[in-house]
């Protein structure tokens, strides 16, 4: 049997992991959606240079593009370091739709598109989530912290790949918001969430 079997544990895991998840990243995008537009002089305090790919392609903010990337590959390699590389039933499940839903978004309109570019995909976000959250109910935080790092950026970097080349055909700037990019934070909040887990479970068996 796959290993996703509902049980009460588990949705309160996910629960509070998804809690914890949405009060770090809601003001964040709160202040790039709605404070950010508003004082533009605030665009000089994250934005940095940008990479310009030949052609009609968008272009690759440093921040929050090009580091966050660097990052994800550097964690990647951290895992293998590790050997925690076998998918098992569960990874091998995420993978496929994962790949279902990429693969969706180029020609259905998944990612929302709005006046500020490419919104997350929603699919993604919960397919992630519950990925990360089977980790911690594991307790196998070894793996789930840097696992949510790239597996965040992954997210937000798919919802720019198909809004670009998909039906959508939106070219923006990768990153384009710098240390307020969904590029940016989205990874930074999934872990975060994780560490802050992490601190619960160590309470929860040494109680003070």
């Amino acid at each position: 049997m796959l290993n996703y079997v509902i049980s009460v544990q588990k949705v309160r895991v996910y629960a509070l992991y998804l809690l914890i998840f949405l009060i770090i990243i809601a003001p964040l995008y709160g202040l790039q959606y709605y404070v950010y537009p508003q004082v533009p002089k605030l665009g000089n305090l994250f934005n940095t240079l940008s990479i310009t790919p030949p052609s009609n392609l968008p272009k690759l903010e440093i921040i929050g593009f090009i580091t966050p990337l660097l990052i994800s590959i550097a964690l990647i390699l951290y895992i293998i370091k590790i050997k925690r590389t076998r998918i098992g039933k569960t990874g091998t499940l995420t993978l496929f739709a994962g790949i279902i839903i990429t693969t969706a978004s180029f020609f259905l309109p998944l990612t929302p598109i709005n006046k500020f570019g490419a919104s997350l995909n929603i699919l993604l976000v919960s397919l992630v989530t519950l990925n990360i959250t089977y980790h911690l109910y594991k307790k196998d935080y070894k793996l789930a912290l840097p696992l949510a790092y790239v597996l965040g950026f992954l997210t937000s970097a798919v919802s720019d790949i198909t809004s670009t080349f998909g039906s959508a055909h939106f070219i923006g700037t990768f990153g384009g918001y710098g240390l307020l990019d969904g590029d940016f934070l989205m990874p930074l909040a999934l872990a975060l969430a994780v560490v802050i887990m992490r601190k619960l479970e160590m309470r929860k068996e040494h109680p003070i």
